[in-house]
């Protein structure tokens, strides 16, 4: 009787532990410990109830006793149970926080390029802007206001606007040279050929009185625009 008292002691004692890891505050080091312990517990009374039960010559007795070493077992299969989903868990949440990391590290590392690419588009219209605005220096006040203003629409919305006040032909400026830095400018920022002919053909209308099918077939060639870049000629 006494090893089935022990037995039994070492049943309780895992349950104990069990329910102490289920309240308990502690880390999951701690509680994985701890069902390990009470799962070692029951697997000692094991055997202990084994001995017992092959002594008893009582057959009812036996079968009662039968039902206990069924119970301390499953007791046992509880704690290696618990024991193994507070470490799947565990690991499951560092596998997410690495997850998370990485994500967050990958879109502020997309987010930096976003902005660098942006901040390169940037600078580089405003440095074709001031680049076109000095090659139409030759033009009144009035007319390169007006011109900065379409270039401006023209290179940050894509917008062809027509000038405030009508762009007369200026002798120190040749159709050639008005078709060259035009295509210098616009094709460095990353304009279309038929925009760029659209807009001089637009803007510069008294230059191109046939139109936009002209500026289209003179005007240089991307390659060679970007092969000169800006401020060459």
């Amino acid at each position: 009787m006494g090893t089935a008292v022990l037995a039994m002691c070492f049943c309780a004692v895992s349950l104990l532990l069990a329910l102490f890891v289920s309240l308990s505050p502690i880390s999951e080091k701690a509680k994985i410990r701890i069902l390990y312990a009470g799962a070692v517990a029951s697997f000692i009374a094991v055997p202990l109830m084994d001995r017992y039960i092959a002594g008893l010559n009582n057959f009812p007795a036996e079968m009662r006793y039968r039902g206990v070493l069924v119970f301390v077992n499953a007791v046992c299969c509880f704690c290696f149970i618990m024991a193994f989903m507070i470490k799947y868990q565990a690991v499951k949440k560092k596998v997410d926080t690495l997850e998370q990391t990485v994500e967050q590290l990958e879109h502020e590392r997309a987010t930096a390029m976003v902005q660098s690419v942006n901040e390169d588009k940037l600078q580089k219209v405003e440095d074709s802007l001031e680049w076109f605005a000095k090659r139409i220096s030759v033009f009144t006040k009035e007319e390169q206001d007006a011109i900065n203003a379409c270039a401006i629409a023209f290179a940050e919305r894509n917008q062809i606007n027509d000038p405030k006040i009508p762009i007369a032909v200026n002798p120190l400026y040749s159709q050639a040279s008005l078709m060259q830095d035009g295509s210098q400018a616009f094709f460095y920022i990353g304009k279309s050929r038929k925009d760029i002919s659209a807009f001089l053909a637009t803007v510069f209308a008294s230059y191109f009185p046939t139109g936009e099918s002209f500026v289209y077939k003179k005007m240089p060639g991307e390659k060679e625009a970007s092969r000169r870049g800006l401020g060459e000629r």
